[in-house]
């Protein structure tokens, strides 16, 4: 094998090397895991991120529903946003991991200097080795953080409605301490009226 046929081969390698994959930089496919893996354990589908900041100041129905509830959370906490966010940077780490530099063009020519002559004129297609001999290392790595921002977002996501509904539980325990109470007060009335009405 000639010196120029390796050549050629370590060109047409670092050439193929160079050509980027097929991921796509829209995270929805991660969210439906996140998801996914929420509607597994609670069986609620998630909605989140859907109302922006102000936007949604329509009169919440009284009383609330635990469903209700957990949507509203849902859509509007801001840390289940910044969970989501995170996933769309990992998703776009990914997608940078996966693609390697432009390959350079480099032309090299000996001059003569002190009459021994020069090296001889090479030209060669450069790849940097070092991004190509990385590169699965750094989408494996890319690839851990995307799951690990895809379990954060599902883990805080299963707290938020965790919380909501004991929020809820106990609202709707004072709820009915209050009507207790006034029933309490009502009978208490009555008693008092007929006292007055004896005397």
């Amino acid at each position: 094998m000639t010196s120029r046929t390796v050549r050629m081969l370590l060109a047409s390698a670092c050439l193929a090397a160079s050509i980027p994959g097929c991921r796509a930089l829209d995270p929805a496919p991660d969210l439906a895991r996140a998801a996914a893996a929420i509607e597994e354990r609670r069986g609620i589908e998630p909605t989140w991120g859907e109302a922006e900041d102000g936007a949604d100041r329509t009169p919440l129905p009284s009383p609330l529903s635990v469903a209700e509830a957990i949507d509203r959370a849902l859509a509007t906490h801001p840390t289940i946003g910044r969970e989501v966010a995170r996933v769309a940077a990992a998703r776009a780490d990914l997608v940078t991991a996966d693609r390697l530099p432009n390959p350079r063009l480099r032309f090299a020519v000996g001059i003569p200097i002190d009459g021994e002559g020069g090296s001889p004129g090479q030209a060669g297609l450069l790849a940097p080795l070092t991004a190509l001999f990385t590169r699965p290392a750094r989408i494996a790595t890319a690839d851990a953080e995307l799951r690990a921002a895809i379990l954060s977002l599902a883990d805080t996501v299963l707290a938020t409605i965790a919380t909501v509904e004991s929020q809820c539980a106990k609202v709707e325990h004072l709820r009915r301490q209050l009507l207790l109470d006034e029933r309490a007060v009502e009978a208490h009335g009555r008693r008092v009226a007929l006292l007055d009405a004896r005397a």
